[in-house]
């Protein structure tokens, strides 16, 4: 069976991890073995989609650059200089375990979930 990883960025706030899971759940459906992996990991997203038989992977070294409409700081302010400089510094070390986890694991699809 292929194997579909999904990445999810945030919190178990929200609906994106229950419209994740309803998606990983129709794949599971049509034959493909969902599996999630946190960027924020929680016991509570950990819970959530364990209990539906859907394994978790943790990977905090991923950076994430917020650029939300409720959260978008300026590109010239100290907190967005501070999140771009700290997203930068980061980037090639997590690129370099993020493809490492993936060649690992054997994905047939890696969904990412609006992490980019």
């Amino acid at each position: 069976m292929k194997k579909v990883l999904f990445v999810h960025h945030g919190s178990i706030a929200g609906g994106a991890p229950l419209s994740l899971l309803y998606t990983a759940l129709g794949v599971k459906d049509k034959g493909y073995i969902p599996e999630v992996a946190l960027v924020s990991p929680s016991k509570e997203l950990h819970q959530l989609y364990n209990k539906h038989g859907i394994k978790t992977y943790e990977i905090p070294y991923v950076p994430i650059f917020i650029v939300w409409s409720n959260y978008c700081p300026s590109w010239f302010s100290v907190r967005g200089l501070r999140d771009i400089v700290s997203t930068v510094i980061k980037w090639k070390v997590s690129q370099n375990k993020f493809v490492e986890f993936l060649r690992n694991k054997n994905f047939y699809l890696v969904h990412l979930n609006s992490v980019s």
